[in-house]
């Protein structure tokens, strides 16, 4: 399987511009771009906060799926040490994604 090519980060012209590109793109998708920091960052209290509310918003649905598609899905998680929710979820959203794209 060949390795997915990295995408170019864009410039930004404002931090309002910045800030609407990272409201709606994958920051995995450039992690080859960002350098490590030795410094901490601090956030204020009620930043962190609306990130962890926003990290755990989240619905539950009930969604019928194919017997092996459901096999397939926990053993690529189980080869990634990740819930096998999380690989369908994962799922869902690059075809969410791919369709607003294709629209």
């Amino acid at each position: 399987m060949k390795a997915k090519p990295r995408k170019k980060l864009p410039r930004f012209k404002s931090e309002e511009e910045e800030a609407d590109f990272w409201a709606s793109n994958d920051s995995t998708e450039y992690w080859d771009t960002f350098a490590e920091m030795e410094e901490t960052l601090e956030l204020e209290p009620t930043l962190a906060k609306a990130i962890a509310r926003r990290a755990r918003r989240k619905e539950l649905i009930s969604i019928r799926l194919e017997t092996w598609q459901v096999r397939l899905a926990r053993a690529i998680a189980a080869r990634q040490g990740i819930p096998y929710h999380t690989v369908i979820r994962n799922w869902v959203s690059r075809g969410i994604r791919a369709q607003s794209k294709a629209s």
